[in-house]
């Protein structure tokens, strides 16, 4: 992971792994870059700088493979067999 990953990016490589339509990974990426934000800012807040407070979420969030992975267990059994 790069110091320089952008929350986009890293919402982009966490969906692209996933096993539903485009659309759903669109609302799903919606959704991860309202929580990356809120962090980001609430680091912002406490007086990180942008870029420090970007990293420092990332880290909090965890690998991409891994935030992936745990989206795909959660998503129903059902939508899983229909979508393969």
């Amino acid at each position: 992971m790069s110091k320089r990953m952008k929350l986009e990016e890293y919402a982009e490589q966490v969906v692209s792994h996933l096993p539903c339509s485009k659309w759903e990974k669109r609302d799903i990426k919606d959704e991860l870059m309202d929580h990356l934000n809120s962090m980001k800012s609430e680091l912002v807040e406490e007086g990180y700088e942008e870029q420090e407070a970007v990293l420092l979420t990332v880290q909090r969030f965890g690998p991409t493979k891994t935030i992936s992975r745990q989206l795909s267990e959660s998503m129903p059994l059902i939508d899983k067999y229909i979508r393969k």
